[in-house]
């Protein structure tokens, strides 16, 4: 062939030239020049690459992904989702990052010249960093809150070895605290959840992440990624927790807690409680309770040791976790139950014994004098009798009693949506004392209800007889999508005509001479019930007072349902003068609220 030829015959023209010896070691030797140097090239790039990939195999944060590459890997973490109120306001979210000094324990720790060097740049004795790391624990913070400068430097003095370090966290932060620690909850940095919508719906703000990977030469003059594809279609937000809306206003949230936590402070008591409903929706408008819960006193007094709460604790949210007798305000179950058993009308006449009735071995009083021994059903709800609605209760039975507070809902969860609700009691009927029980339950004692469970009756009232499921979310939503909606169900537990009646009732209450008077307004019109009972917190009877207004506003057409419980306070012990004011106040500012809102 052609190029046989050519080679053999270059091949003669070589061998043919005088400087052959000279041409052949010249070749011979760049070849090995050449093999020289690349050889030490690739023996130092590997032994670079080596190193390279020793240290950060060691930090967690690579494997050995091949002859010659170091393969990386990435984790992107998401945000924890955020929590809003009914208009969009922002009441939960990450703002950011914080950084916070710790001590882990390690194998070998070189602490003691790190001591000295912590002692003074930091400010903090030597005897205190040495009990430190002589007590038995493996992480304990030293400063919980260091800048971003104060990090970088900490982190040049440190050693790796030396079991002090730099952590660095997110910080997710309560806007207004004080309105809403009670309801969202409080979430440990190490990720455990305490209580509230933080803990219900964990699932649901709960962020992911992902893992990416990418190679580098160890030379490290180039990266590329594993899987360019994946990358592309990559977007950050999908890690990111679902928000959850509130069906919570931020303003009315911020009434409600003022003016009930003024009220508080005025009285000297021990706490208590205020919830707004919806009562078309059953929806939870507001809720506030003092004591305010808060992160540092919930860590110091709350948990496993927590004391039982008589209404001062800072560890439960009194609108559902505090049930009590709820004293007069249990008349308008009864009532309720009469005007269902067709035996009463709102003119019936009743006995109130000329306001001392014996019950039992005791004798009961009430604090209004009637002219007359026998009075309607709506003036006895009007003036508060305890004598004419033990009557009532001994006339309508245990068992007609026992069923009409299981169908309002008493002593029954409500559904809410927060964890840890607590219900009310209803003795069983073997346990009721003829005579005795179903006198007392028909004026507020021998039961128990939350005040939750109370506004819950007050707002079926005003719906003309239809409970729903009270809801305090009102959505669970992802880039637009609503991943969770609550079940709203409706229940007739009393006819409209009963509705109406009760509510008649109940706006004689806030009328001139009526218990509840203080609780008006200008023209507005209100119907409500006073309750005023004795805690049964000591161990040989009742102690302190329990005042409560609940009722709903304004009378055609409710817009607010609204329960006001003070425990314990000093001065003005009865519930039209401590929860009465408190309850005008925060239907007066919410309505004028709506008003301006065209709601």
């Amino acid at each position: 062939m052609m190029w046989k030829k050519k080679i053999k015959d270059l091949f003669f023209f070589w061998a043919k030239t005088q400087d052959r010896k000279v041409l052949t070691f010249g070749v011979i030797f760049s070849f090995a020049l050449i093999y020289a140097v690349g050889t030490a090239a690739r023996k130092s790039l590997g032994k670079r690459g080596a190193n390279t990939r020793k240290l950060l195999q060691k930090k967690g944060i690579l494997s050995n992904g091949g002859k010659g590459r170091i393969r990386f890997h990435q984790v992107v973490r998401g945000w924890r989702g955020r929590i809003f109120d009914r208009s969009g306001r922002v009441v939960l979210a990450q703002t950011g990052v914080k950084y916070a000094l710790m001590f882990t324990r390690t194998e070998k720790m070189e602490s003691l010249r790190t001591i000295q060097l912590l002692s003074i740049n930091a400010g903090i004795p030597e005897e205190k960093l040495l009990g430190i790391i002589s007590a038995n624990r493996k992480n304990i913070t030293i400063l919980p809150r260091l800048s971003e400068i104060e990090a970088e430097s900490f982190k040049k003095l440190l050693g790796e070895d030396s079991g002090f370090k730099v952590v660095k966290s997110r910080v997710r932060e309560i806007l207004e605290p004080v309105y809403f620690t009670s309801i969202v909850g409080i979430r440990e940095s190490d990720g455990r959840v305490l209580f509230g919508i933080e803990r219900s719906f964990d699932r649901f703000l709960k962020a992911s992440s992902a893992r990416f990977a990418y190679m580098t030469t160890p030379a490290r003059r180039y990266k590329f990624a594993v899987d360019p594809k994946k990358a592309y279609k990559f977007n950050p937000q999908d890690l990111d927790g679902a928000d959850v809306v509130l069906t919570v206003d931020y303003r009315y949230q911020k009434v409600a807690q003022t003016q009930l936590s003024k009220q508080v402070a005025r009285l000297r008591a021990k706490g208590g409680a205020a919830v707004v409903l919806d009562p078309h929706t059953f929806e939870v408008l507001a809720m506030a309770t003092v004591p305010v819960m808060d992160a540092d006193v919930y860590h110091e007094k709350c948990g496993a040791n927590a004391k039982k709460d008589i209404g001062s604790s800072p560890c439960t949210n009194k609108a559902f976790q505090f049930p009590y007798e709820p004293g007069s305000v249990g008349k308008i179950f009864t009532l309720i139950t009469a005007l269902k058993s067709g035996l009463y009308r709102l003119d019936s006449m009743v006995d109130t014994h000329g306001g001392v009735c014996p019950i039992g071995r005791f004798k009961v009083r009430d604090d209004h004098h009637f002219k007359s021994r026998w009075v309607t059903l709506k003036s006895a709800t009007k003036y508060s009798s305890n004598c004419a609605y033990s009557e009532v209760g001994r006339h309508l039975g245990p068992a007609m009693l026992y069923t009409g507070l299981k169908t309002l809902g008493i002593g029954s969860k409500t559904g809410i949506e927060l964890p840890g609700e607590f219900r009310g009691l209803v003795w069983p009927l073997r346990k009721w004392k003829k005579g005795i029980t179903d006198a007392t339950v028909a004026y507020g004692y021998g039961f128990t209800a939350t005040p939750l469970e109370i506004v819950r009756v007050m707002a079926a009232i005003a719906n003309k007889g239809m409970m729903g499921k009270v809801s305090i979310v009102k959505k669970v939503q992802k880039n637009g999508r609503v991943l969770w909606r609550p079940k709203q169900h409706f229940v007739r537990v009393m006819s409209p005509e009963v509705a109406e009646a009760v509510k008649q009732a109940m706006i004689s209450v806030t009328e001139k001479g009526g218990t509840g008077v203080r609780a008006r307004w200008g023209d507005v019109c209100v119907a409500g019930k006073t309750g005023t009972a004795r805690h049964n917190i000591k161990r040989h009877g009742y102690g302190n007072y329990i005042a409560t207004f609940t009722g709903f506003v304004p009378c055609e057409n409710p817009k607010l349902a609204i329960v006001v419980t003070v425990i314990d306070p000093r001065y003005d012990k009865f519930g039209g003068e401590a929860a009465a004011p408190v309850f005008r106040e925060i239907a007066k500012r919410i309505l004028r609220m709506k008003a301006e809102d065209g709601d």
